[in-house]
């Protein structure tokens, strides 16, 4: 099976939408996953994209001058210490975790707080993250190995805040990569209990990912309807040049109609029109 990878994904937290929403929900966060159009898009005012890493710290600039530049040992920076676990990285929000990499994750817990709470939104051992037995980080376009690293880009949105720790024998390398979007921007807290339409978005953006846009058409051949979030569904299909007609939260696949083309121009495979 020939796979996409969301190799783009990295650039999405460096560009957003002109228009953007004020508000974003978790939906609106998945559809970003395959918004290759934002990437022509300068990112707004108050939008950044950073990254938390194990980079060496004797690596760093001081008065001016670089120190220990070339010091190499990444595997096991950190910010600090707390009590008896690691802290891997603090941000404030609003945000949004876009991906987690390692080279090297082992069965030591590695914990995700949100938005001040005193449990972690996420508790799971470091190769939990990667291995595809922890809902919702199963889907294998967004959570795979790639060149012997290990990749996560399921999104883990926060309002306020975000801190991630680490306990013991959690592994080596790490990568925990942010977008924070301008203030007064309004997004959802992370949790793993998903609803059903967020289930099925990550669903679709999985299997577009997986399979490009024949995906979108050969689903309109051969299928005659099913459940999907309507908003989601519609951009993927409008964005690749098939109109839709959707009721909410169903869609109907029989009233797809292929957009008119430009003369000359080949014309989508959709089936009959109704």
């Amino acid at each position: 099976m020939r796979r996409i990878w969301p190799t783009t994904l990295l650039c999405i937290c460096f560009v957003a939408s002109a228009t953007a929403q004020t508000e974003l929900s978790y939906i609106d966060l998945i559809g970003k996953l395959t918004d290759l159009e934002a990437l022509a898009v300068l990112p707004m005012e108050g939008e950044t994209c950073s990254q938390w890493s194990s980079y060496d710290r004797a690596s760093r600039y001081e008065d001016g001058k670089y120190v220990a530049w070339a010091a190499n040992d990444d595997g096991p920076g950190i910010i600090r210490s707390e009590d008896d676990v690691s802290v891997f990285a603090e941000m404030e929000g609003p945000g949004c975790i876009w991906r987690i990499w390692t080279a090297l994750a082992e069965g030591g817990h590695v914990k995700i707080y949100l938005d001040g709470a005193a449990e972690p939104a996420v508790d799971l051992p470091f190769i939990g993250y990667f291995n595809r037995k922890n809902f919702p980080f199963i889907y294998p376009s967004l959570v795979h190995t790639t060149a012997r690293g290990l990749n996560c880009y399921v999104p883990i949105p926060y309002q306020k805040s975000c801190k991630v720790v680490a306990e013991k024998g959690w592994g080596r390398y790490y990568h925990f990569t942010y977008q924070t979007f301008p203030k007064g921007t309004v997004v959802p807290t992370f949790k793993r209990e998903l609803s059903s339409e967020e289930t099925a978005a990550l669903e679709v953006a999985d299997r577009f990912l997986t399979n490009g846009p024949r995906w979108v058409k050969s689903t309109i051949r051969s299928a005659s309807a099913c459940v999907v979030p309507s908003g989601f569904l519609r951009a993927v299909l409008e964005r690749h040049g098939i109109a839709s007609a959707i009721i909410p939260n169903v869609v109907d696949l029989k009233l797809f109609r292929p957009k008119s083309r430009p003369a000359g121009r080949r014309r989508a495979t959709c089936g009959k029109p109704p």
